[in-house]
């Protein structure tokens, strides 16, 4: 192939637009000629999209950004398969990775662990002064969408309370906490879109049901901008302290009246509830511009005696 003709500044562009849903087409570019990866090494273009499975590939992946000057990732997925324990390995080198990172570039941010049950309603550890540890704690001032398993904390690295983003507009979580009235105002200031993956067993439900009262409650929510929050419960193999519980064909009314029973009366006219149409319907629940919508766990998961119709 003859690319001479061809000027470097139209070839940025290019090769940007190509690479922008995936990293094979970045891989294909490096392997085609000296001259397109030359430009992708100056430009990182190459790598602006990328998806990583498994530890071992994060730290490959960590080794080539350190051979390079640019290192402007603007969508980066990550998982991994091994069972997640606090302090794993799998953690450390996600860390490593984001440390090497141009952070004023990285837009989109996905982390898939396996977490277990019982591990998904600890709280996070503490910084110095008793503060909940950040999410994250490395900023990304440009990050939009963030999806987590679980914290990203690691004793190899500072542990940090004070990192905010305010350009995240959109995050899922699969851990629920009672630090969450604290955590998420402060980390996620301008927050418009979050997701809750919570198991449905005690404890995680009593910790969801502490957040969502505050939320569907009239008055002053924080941080204000949150206008939709999505609910998915989740069946739990019940390992560890955590206890399974039963959904019925009322499950519905039960999880609304378990969030309106602390309100007074007037509060309570001032939010809608739709509780309507067959049993794995969500829930659904609006208040002053607020929406909130919980879907139960699969339906094979429903109790004895129940009604699917």
């Amino acid at each position: 192939m003859t690319v001479s003709p061809i000027p470097v500044e139209l070839l940025h562009p290019i090769f940007s637009f190509a690479c922008m849903v995936d990293s094979r087409t970045g891989c294909a570019l490096n392997a085609t000629s000296r001259t397109f990866r030359d430009v992708c090494i100056s430009s990182s273009v190459d790598i602006q999209c990328v998806s990583i499975h498994g530890a071992d590939k994060m730290r490959r992946f960590t080794d080539t950004l350190s051979r390079r000057e640019n290192c402007r990732v603007r969508s980066l997925l990550l998982s991994d398969d091994t069972e997640y324990k606090p302090g794993s390995e799998v953690v450390h080198s996600i860390l490593t990775l984001l440390h090497a990172l141009s952070r004023s570039h990285l837009r989109v941010l996905h982390v898939s662990l396996n977490v277990p049950g019982h591990l998904r309603s600890m709280s996070p550890p503490t910084d110095s002064v008793g503060r909940p540890v950040c999410w994250l704690p490395i900023c990304f001032p440009s990050l939009v969408d963030l999806r987590l398993s679980c914290h990203l904390h690691h004793s190899s690295f500072p542990y940090t309370s004070t990192e905010t983003f305010p350009a995240l507009r959109s995050l899922r979580v699969n851990t629920v906490s009672l630090t969450f009235n604290e955590m998420f105002p402060r980390e996620f200031p301008n927050l418009v879109e979050l997701t809750l993956c919570v198991p449905f067993a005690t404890p995680p439900v009593s910790y969801l049901i502490t957040y969502l009262e505050g939320y569907c409650r009239p008055g002053h929510f924080l941080p204000p901008s949150l206008r939709t929050l999505t609910v998915y419960l989740e069946s739990t193999d019940g390992r560890g302290h955590i206890r399974a519980l039963t959904m019925t064909s009322q499950w519905r009314e039960d999880f609304a009246q378990a969030l309106l029973w602390t309100m007074t009366p007037d509060e309570q006219d001032r939010v809608v509830v739709w509780c309507d149409g067959r049993w794995e319907n969500p829930l659904e629940m609006e208040v002053e511009g607020r929406k909130l919508v919980v879907y139960p766990p699969p339906v094979q998961h429903q109790s004895e005696g129940g009604d699917s119709s």
